[in-house]
């Protein structure tokens, strides 16, 4: 699975135009992501002195300082190829996965509170930061480039971290840092999308984006710690699915010719998500595999059906918080990141391999809660009808005045309020525009976010997920997604609110 892939083919995959995507133009994330490299001119200078600012200044004195250099002119892309920067050096984990996310979210809001999440990943970086890391490998320890790619695949078979690491910075500096992002795929859609509750794909893709944005002179440090996570032996492969939907991916040839369309039919989305609620892996990517080969529907039919399922898993807990049900919102940031590894590549066998993992990730992420007994019986696809306030702006009021607040470690056993939620989002959904809804959504994770990177992660990819999914079950997804976005009973970030009474002369 991409072990084959020439340098040709990488450069084609990573063109991402419309017409090598098969038809999926709906590509917010990347056209953001480009529209602001257009409309400012990135320095390389100013994100690396902002980076060393960043790391050297105390936390509670950085909000202070970072707004100082803005009103001197430092630009939003250069505070967030900062970021990326500081992310990398001194900190891990979460924090690189989560830049993506503060990108996103910052770009979908307008004024002043486009600066919020970046002063929340400031603080987020400064309150998880450690001891300088970077990458310090000479050339003479590197595998030969000819044999690089060989060595690192080698080295994910045989959990060799240290050779991995190495083969894969040979091949960034010998082809570049895409070409050795592109080996890293299949291994972040095989066998290890399971075992690591979804981080490996998360974090390829979530840094591939990031790096699409602000440039990428991280990549070496992403592509050190993506390899060690694809060799880890916590990430051993469970049981041989993954091999047999590899085996599957390399017959693509015999699927019929618009397979990959994203053409979507509701009795089929309805029928796929019915068998992916009970949570057998193998046997839903053995039908759906089939049903491919039938010609009876498109990946537009099966993606609807992941996202709906792994957004309802949440809605469907006995009761709520992070503490209990953080397992089942990674389906969500997972389908998120597959989702896009599906739509950049351009060849046909990593696009189906992905797919049918994703089918996998679904139901794996339903059994585990569902063998448990933590499920009820809510089904997304038949959501009550019920009566929504005559204007949206009352709706979209009284919808997150309802939500309770959302800690790391809060649980409740009362859920009246999300599910009452749930029901008038639908209702909103169906009689009203979903802007106001959105906009209220998105102001109110740049306020509302604790210190805990899951709280920005979940509900930012929930809402990228609803973007992608056919208008006819957007209603449906947008109600399940209160269980992850948070409301007004939160309270404010208090590093967020310090960095806004900075910013207010601006």
């Amino acid at each position: 699975m991409g072990a084959t892939s020439n340098r040709r083919r990488f450069l084609k995959q990573s063109a991402t135009t419309l017409a090598a995507l098969g038809g999926m133009t709906n590509l917010p994330d990347i056209q953001v992501a480009r529209a602001q490299r257009q409309s400012s001119k990135f320095s390389p200078v100013d994100a690396e002195s902002t980076a060393r600012l960043i790391e050297s200044t105390p936390r509670d004195k950085v909000a202070g300082v970072v707004a100082d250099r803005i009103r001197q002119g430092l630009k939003h892309d250069d505070l967030l190829a900062a970021l990326l920067r500081s992310a990398t050096r001194v900190s891990s984990g979460h924090n690189i996965l989560v830049h993506h996310s503060v990108a996103e979210i910052s770009s979908r809001v307008t004024g002043a509170d486009r600066w919020l999440p970046l002063f929340w990943h400031i603080d987020l970086i400064k309150a998880k930061s450690s001891d300088a890391r970077s990458v310090n490998l000479a050339d003479a320890q590197l595998p030969k480039p000819a044999k690089a790619a060989a060595v690192f695949e080698e080295a994910v078979r045989e959990l060799d971290q240290d050779k991995a690491v190495a083969a894969i910075i040979a091949i960034a500096r010998s082809a570049g840092p895409k070409m050795a992002m592109q080996r890293l795929w299949s291994h972040a859609a095989g066998s290890r999308v399971l075992g690591s509750i979804g981080h490996t794909a998360i974090k390829v893709a979530n840094s591939w984006r990031s790096m699409e944005g602000v440039g990428w002179q991280s990549a070496e440090q992403i592509l050190h710690d993506s390899a060690r996570q694809c060799s880890s032996t916590k990430n051993r492969p469970r049981g041989d699915l993954h091999l047999v939907n590899a085996r599957r991916a390399a017959q693509h040839a015999k699927l019929h010719g618009d397979w990959m369309s994203h053409r979507s039919d509701d009795g089929a989305v309805i029928e796929l998500h019915s068998m992916f609620r009970e949570g057998d892996a193998a046997d839903a990517c053995g039908a759906v595999y089939q049903q491919l080969r039938d010609g009876k529907f498109s990946a537009g039919t099966i993606w609807d059906a992941v996202f709906l399922t792994t957004n309802e898993i949440s809605a469907r807990f006995k009761w709520g918080g992070l503490l209990t049900n953080g397992r089942a919102r990674h389906s969500i940031t997972s389908a998120n990141a597959m989702h896009f590894m599906y739509r950049i590549s351009t060849d046909p066998e990593t696009r189906l391999f992905t797919l049918l993992q994703a089918v996998a990730m679904a139901c794996t992420f339903v059994a585990v809660p569902r063998a448990g007994g933590h499920l009820n019986d809510f089904k997304i696809t038949e959501i009550a009808e019920t009566e929504c306030p005559d204007t949206v702006e009352d709706a979209v009021d009284e919808i997150f005045s309802l939500l309770p607040p959302r800690r790391s470690q809060h649980q409740f056993r009362d859920r009246s309020g999300q599910d009452k939620a749930l029901e008038l989002t639908y209702a909103m959904a169906k009689k009203h525009s979903d802007q106001a809804f959105l906009r209220r959504a998105r102001q109110l994770l740049c306020w509302k976010c604790s210190i805990d990177a899951h709280n920005l992660k979940f509900p930012v990819a929930a809402l990228e997920n609803y973007r992608n999914l056919s208008p006819r079950w957007r209603p449906n997804y947008l109600a399940a997604s209160v269980f992850v976005l948070h409301g007004t009973q939160m309270e404010d970030n208090v590093a967020v609110q310090q960095a806004s009474e900075a910013l207010a002369s601006l």
